[in-house]
């Protein structure tokens, strides 16, 4: 319960406006349908991953997509969603697979991998590291892949 009152301080305080909350729900709302479909076109590990890994995709896009998310702009316009569908699928990807690699030998169900901390932060770390990698690739193409 105090969890519960504490994030209420957090989403309905003076540093956050209407527009702002309302444009996140709204992006929660279009991202969660993405994902939902997803998961309902994929199977076995694949849409597990998408049914339980959702938040976390959507933490690691806050992180890395600030302006996008901040624009002080009610409505998601066209281009909004298909940056938003771009970006969250590209996201959704690059988890997948460093969990999977980092997980498929333990057997671990995404249900356990996504509830529990000691996973989350370290596959936190090997995402935003593979993502650096990625743009420094995309920024410099000579850079060798590996």
């Amino acid at each position: 319960m105090i969890a519960q009152i504490q994030n209420y301080g957090i989403l309905f305080s003076n540093a956050i406006s209407g527009v702002t909350l309302c444009r996140y729900v709204r992006i929660f709302q279009y991202l969660d349908e993405i994902f939902s479909a997803s998961e309902n076109a994929a199977t076995g590990q694949q849409k597990k991953f998408y049914k339980h890994g959702r938040f976390f995709i959507l933490a690691i896009l806050a992180r890395r997509y600030k302006p996008l998310l901040n624009k002080h702009e009610v409505s998601l316009y066209e281009d909004d969603k298909m940056q938003l569908s771009r970006i969250g699928l590209e996201l959704a990807e690059v988890v997948y697979t460093v969990a999977e690699s980092n997980f498929a030998s333990d057997n671990k169900g995404y249900l356990a991998i996504f509830r529990n901390i000691t996973d989350v932060k370290p596959l936190t770390s090997e995402v935003m590291q593979e993502l650096e990698r990625r743009d420094a690739q995309a920024n410099n193409p000579n850079i060798p892949t590996v």
